[in-house]
């Protein structure tokens, strides 16, 4: 990739990166900081974030690093006439900003920022599916917005899809791209979570890094432990299953479910925590149980970290895992059992794990990479340039 070819119509531009909040990473975050940092310290372009509110981690990160980070509320319950008037005032607030790109992460930020772009000044705007559609709703105006970009680009197949089944789009009109893994330096990882939580040296531990929301299928993942412990505990071993994660709509119905079925005493919630490759590392296998995703970022941290990972078996989660073991890592929609089998398989074979774990990071390396992720982008900003 030359980079010098990029600034020399790049550099100057201002970039308008719009996420959901400041409080807590999530794909969209972590993907966003990716291209910022090359725009910022590559091209010298401008970037500054925008985002509903928040005063978090995220903004603590983009700050020390030199990212302007503003505020701007949209009422996305509100009545037609408040959101019309948001629109307008949005607009008015990106004018004042200059915008030569406007970049919104996710559909639902794409929603908020994306009426009326052109009147801010801006003369590229993206569609960025980060998501499979869980923030839309078919209707004719998200149509108008999407047909009204420079660029659709999806980091999922399942995201591509939803737009062309629901919006009329040919497959040629929307670009498709990998998120990209960061490989972690393993000297800088040290133990933390298993002697913080004073678990058993012995202790098998299963990990799930997803917050607590509907989005999610925490509640299969919890019947299916069920069994998984029941398994382990007849045989005398001791196993855990850590939730890390922010707590958020599902989590007290969770905590009920868990004290329902005997199994709280062997479930840890950490809450949202920023050492997941930590977390990663001391686990044996990483569970992701989820009946809506596009790629989740939690699946392809574990496989480059070379870990098993046993997922629900649908697209987003069958893309990023792959199908070549299907049958070992992706379980039936819904279904505890299945779930429970494909977890207890796994952890008593340690040499299926680790040939699994190998071709993970293999995979990863070869399919996820910052450069794909960042020329596919580069090349769409300056084609028109």
């Amino acid at each position: 990739m030359n980079i010098k070819i990029y600034k020399e119509k790049l550099k100057g531009k201002t970039f308008i990166i719009k996420i959901g909040n400041y409080n807590n990473f999530g794909g969209a975050e972590t993907q966003s900081l990716i291209l910022a940092r090359v725009l910022k310290n590559q091209l010298h372009a401008n970037v500054i974030f925008i985002a509903a509110g928040g005063d978090g981690i995220v903004k603590e990160i983009y700050n020390k690093e030199g990212f302007e980070t503003l505020i701007f509320f949209y009422r996305v319950n509100g009545d037609r006439i408040q959101k019309l008037t948001d629109t307008l005032k949005f607009i008015l607030f990106l004018r004042k900003l200059k915008p030569d790109f406007i970049l919104p992460y996710s559909s639902d930020n794409c929603k908020k920022i994306l009426g009326g772009w052109k009147y801010t000044g801006a003369k590229y705007a993206w569609w960025n599916m980060q998501d499979e559609g869980r923030f839309l709703f078919k209707t004719k105006h998200e149509e108008k917005l999407i047909n009204s970009v420079t660029e659709i680009v999806s980091n999922s197949y399942a995201g591509s899809e939803f737009l062309q089944t629901n919006y009329n789009l040919g497959a040629r009109q929307i670009q498709q791209y990998n998120n990209p893994i960061a490989i972690p330096d393993l000297t800088l990882i040290k133990p933390l979570w298993r002697k913080k939580l004073d678990l058993e040296s012995n202790a098998i531990v299963v990990s799930m890094i997803a917050n607590l929301t509907s989005w999610k299928d925490h509640k299969t993942l919890f019947n299916a432990w069920k069994y998984v412990l029941d398994h382990f505990e007849a045989k005398q071993q001791t196993i855990y299953l850590l939730l890390a994660g922010d707590t958020r709509d599902t989590t007290k119905d969770l905590k009920v479910l868990a004290f329902d079925l005997q199994i709280g005493h062997s479930i840890k919630m950490l809450g949202s925590i920023q050492e997941t490759n930590e977390l990663i590392l001391e686990s044996n296998l990483i569970v992701h149980s989820s009946n809506k995703e596009g790629v989740p970022n939690a699946i392809c941290e574990a496989m480059v970290l070379e870990k098993p990972v046993v997922a629900t078996n649908i697209s987003g989660n069958r893309e990023g895992l792959s199908a070549l073991y299907l049958k070992d890592t992706l379980s039936d929609p819904n279904n505890p059992i299945d779930l429970a089998q494909k977890i207890i398989a796994l952890l008593e074979n340690e040499a299926l794990a680790e040939e699994i774990g190998s071709y993970n990071k293999q995979r990863i390396v070869q399919e996820y990479t910052e450069d794909q992720m960042v020329k596919t982008f580069l090349d769409s900003f300056v084609k028109d340039l």
